[in-house]
């Protein structure tokens, strides 16, 4: 396509208002220009046995201190693209229980063992299978459990506006555990996290159909299955080949799947948004007297940055008409599968709302989605791209006392200071003051009438310090927040570390401190600002991590 032509779509596509129309500029003026991927997205013995040398180079050479992860990565491509039924996963079971072993994760360790009987593991080789499975047992010892004692929040208001809290709530204190809406982990942590619930797993099990994922449980495997990746499966690898789709955008073609299931087809998925289009001021719709913040209904009641936003660009419409191609070309979304040529020539009813309802999504996504990343080698890495429901019925605000993070297969909320009785949940949309300058958040999200905006306080790196500010503390108090520098320095190097014994202890000292710090002192300060990053980091790394959490 030429750049005239080009120039003549964007100013089509800036003319238009709505999602519909927006897509159908994009889609007559580019559809046929778009080039599907054909590289190879199927199970095949040699690229399994390929993984597989890869994975015995890493664990025999030992080179470096990361040799037992990366063969464990290596292991489960191997297991990944291995046919099921075929000799090649047994043995590739085999080989990740062995690293497993020499890693110390027995538990996991003893699951591959039993998938590899299971897959037929070759009789002659099963002594030193079984040898392994016995040392396992030696080194185990019984697993204490801990009882779970989440706070839960019983009362929303009528207009369903907001949640406050029943009781006092300390710092750190879990208030909300689910099942995220809808979550993927960064493209880089697809072999190594749960592609449902984004957990980390050293023993992870494949999709039966496709070597594109893995699920670290049988159960979240099947809750794929069932949610979206039936279809999902087929046009996954098309979309990761694809230079042009970020990661991020993969979650918001995940989300429709899961509601086009729910709904039982496009056309009634398109009733079910019209219909919930046409209602005003609409709260979250109980069903049976309950809030389910993950039905069809609630879902589209999520924020979403509108046709006539910047966010919806002609660069993300452009994503938008290769996703509708793949899906219309690998799957039967529109009854049947349809050929390129076919979708060029023939105009279908369809086809729009397909792209009209995916570019919407986009809009769901880039506005009330969420993304968890971890700084590595001087940028960021991303670990989650998550859908939270529950975050619409907690108020937004640029000075939140709630933050979020992955417990296990789950998403927990979790308070990121002390909450007094009656007080409401805030949430931060965007980000809070003490990272980012108020320009940049009303920016993103248009005016924002939180205290922290109104106010207009100033990020970490300007604010003063308590002590600077008239404020009189008790003379035990005021020692001990004395040493508050020396004791920011030593927290961040154990966060960055990522010890899981030393985080798990820090962890209740730094909720402790940031109690105290709040009863004390009650205006903005860059003691504060710095407690709440050094927190926000820690859960972080506790996903990262997840040992806690076993």
């Amino acid at each position: 396509m030429d750049s005239d032509a080009m120039k003549n779509a964007q100013c089509q596509y800036e003319q238009k208002t709505t999602f519909r129309d927006k897509f159908k500029v994009v889609w007559d003026n580019l559809a046929q220009y778009n080039d599907m991927n054909t590289g190879n997205t199927k199970k095949t013995v040699g690229h399994s046995i390929l993984w597989k040398k890869v994975g015995n180079k890493e664990f025999t050479a030992a080179k470096n201190e990361h040799y037992l992860r990366k063969s464990i990565e290596a292991y489960t491509k191997s297991i990944a693209f291995a046919p099921v039924g075929s000799k090649e996963l047994s043995l590739a079971y085999a080989n990740r229980s062995a690293v497993l072993s020499k890693a110390r994760l027995y538990e996991d360790c003893l699951l591959d063992i039993e998938r590899s009987l299971k897959a037929g593991y070759p009789d002659k080789l099963k002594t030193k299978l079984f040898l392994r499975q016995s040392l396992c047992f030696k080194a185990l010892k019984p697993s204490s459990h801990i009882e779970s004692g989440i706070s839960m929040l019983k009362k929303t208001k009528k207009n369903n506006q907001h949640v406050v809290a029943t009781r006092d709530i300390k710092s750190g204190e879990f208030i909300y555990i689910s099942e995220p809406l809808a979550a993927t982990p960064g493209r880089e942590l697809r072999f190594t996290n749960c592609w449902h619930c984004c957990r980390s797993t050293w023993a992870g099990v494949p999709c039966d159909n496709c070597p594109n994922v893995i699920y670290c449980s049988v159960i979240c495997k099947k809750k794929a299955w069932d949610s979206y990746h039936n279809i999902e499966c087929l046009v996954l690898g098309e979309l990761f080949q694809h230079a042009n789709i970020p990661t991020g955008f993969i979650l918001p073609v995940k989300l429709f799947l899961k509601t086009l299931n729910l709904a039982g087809g496009l056309l009634e998925l398109k009733k079910k948004v019209d219909d919930i289009d046409s209602m005003k001021n609409q709260g979250s719709i109980l069903t049976n007297g309950i809030l389910d913040v993950n039905t069809v209904s609630n879902v589209h009641l999520l924020e979403y940055f509108k046709p006539t936003s910047n966010i919806c660009s002609f660069e993300i419409a452009l994503l938008v008409v290769t996703i509708v191609s793949t899906l219309c070309q690998k799957t039967d979304i529109l009854g049947k599968k349809m050929t390129a040529k076919y979708l060029v020539e023939n105009k279908n009813e369809k086809i729009l709302i397909l792209g009209e309802l995916i570019l919407r999504y986009m809009m769901i996504v880039y506005r009330s989605g969420e993304v968890m990343s971890k700084k590595k080698s001087g940028s960021n890495v991303v670990l989650s791209n998550t859908m939270l429901s529950f975050s619409t019925i907690i108020k937004p605000s640029c000075d939140p006392n709630v933050n979020w993070t992955h417990v296990g297969s789950n998403v927990g909320y979790y308070a990121c200071k002390p909450i007094k009785q009656g007080e409401p949940l805030l949430l931060s949309t965007t980000d809070s003051y003490h990272k980012s300058p108020k320009i940049e958040r009303c920016a993103r999200l248009g005016p924002c009438k939180c205290k922290a905006c109104v106010e207009n306080w100033p990020t970490v790196e300007h604010l003063p310090s308590y002590q600077s500010l008239a404020i009189i503390l008790p003379t035990t108090i005021n020692r001990e927040l004395n040493c508050l520098n020396v004791k920011f320095k030593e927290w961040q190097k154990l966060i960055q570390q990522g010890d899981t014994k030393k985080l798990s202890t820090i962890k209740d000292e730094l909720n402790s401190m940031n109690d105290m710090i709040h009863q004390y002192i009650t205006v903005p300060c860059r003691e504060i600002s710095i407690l709440h990053s050094l927190l926000k980091s820690l859960y972080r790394q506790l996903h990262c991590v997840h040992d806690i959490y076993d």
